[in-house]
């Protein structure tokens, strides 16, 4: 269940990383926003394959060796989570911390949205990987850390959006938005 709740926390994230594009002005922070949003794409998805092996790949293994009577199986739960989707999830986390620092700093500049917010969120992101070292307290209060960052920065760009009397966000531009290849509305 926890893996689960990871995964949809970060589609969450993903797509709440579009919601601050789309909420920036201004060429600095939008060109940052820009950025936290295809590295944070990237570092979800391959974050996100690693999660779906664990969540499904585990689930198998364990569900035959407790069938089989057979725990000489449980050794195929290391090929699943130190092969090369290892590689795939260091590499997403690492991109995922990356798009957290750029989203902060293009939050900071924004001068719309509450600043620390964004750092909360880049301190939650940069912290994702060493929390798997910690006791259980230090995962819960990470897992407090970040979704304090989030559930503010949210909170920030709803506040964003209600005060700035802009009409709804047009989301076929974000392709154009992302690619520098338009401008918006």
């Amino acid at each position: 269940m926890a893996h689960v709740l990871g995964m949809l926390g970060f589609i969450g994230l993903a797509l709440g990383l579009v919601a601050l594009l789309l909420s920036l002005t201004g060429d600095r922070a939008t060109r940052l926003a820009s950025w936290a949003v295809l590295t944070g794409w990237t570092g979800a998805a391959l974050t996100l394959t690693y999660y779906g092996a664990e969540v499904y790949g585990l689930r198998v293994v364990g569900r035959q060796a407790l069938a089989d009577q057979d725990s000489s199986l449980l050794a195929m739960a290391d090929q699943i989570r130190l092969r090369p989707g290892a590689v795939l999830f260091g590499t997403g986390l690492v991109l995922l911390a990356i798009a957290g620092v750029v989203a902060a700093v293009a939050i900071w500049r924004s001068g719309t949205l509450p600043r620390w917010s964004g750092v909360l969120l880049a301190a939650g992101l940069v912290l994702y990987t060493p929390q798997y070292w910690g006791s259980q307290p230090v995962r819960i209060a990470h897992g407090v850390l970040l979704a304090a960052g989030c559930l503010w920065l949210a909170a920030g760009l709803w506040r964003a959006r209600a005060n700035s009397g802009r009409p709804r966000p047009d989301y076929s531009d974000v392709l154009r938005v992302v690619s520098g290849t338009g401008a918006r509305s």
